[in-house]
């Protein structure tokens, strides 16, 4: 196969995959209103770690805990308890910062028009 058409040929499978992620992005936003809807119901009559059966179907209401990421910000703010020093605090996140892993990944991507 030339450069040509396998150039063509991943252009097709690009606007392809652009169409479906469109479709994707508009599907994930309806069930989420859909899911709110249903999370609110749930709060509202206590229904939290409860199964639904619906034509052949189940639903579990639930909780989620989930923990914050260890950001930049997140280490600051908590640094600061642990290091009285503002100087050594900004040297610290500086070090922090000057010294995180960079990876180089190569990729081909389509220039829109």
């Amino acid at each position: 196969m030339s450069l040509n058409d396998t150039v063509t040929k991943w252009i097709l499978i690009d606007n392809k995959i652009q169409e479906l992620n469109a479709e994707l992005k508009q599907l994930r936003h309806d069930k989420n209103i859909l899911e709110s809807a249903l999370t609110n119901y749930a709060k509202d009559n206590d229904m939290e770690n409860t199964t639904v059966k619906v034509n052949n179907n189940k639903i579990k209401f639930s909780v989620t805990k989930t923990v914050e990421p260890i950001t930049f910000k997140y280490l600051e703010r908590n640094l600061c308890n642990i290091i009285k020093s503002e100087e050594q605090l900004q040297k610290t996140m500086e070090y922090l910062k000057d010294n995180r892993e960079v990876k180089q990944t190569y990729s081909v991507k389509q220039v829109n028009k």
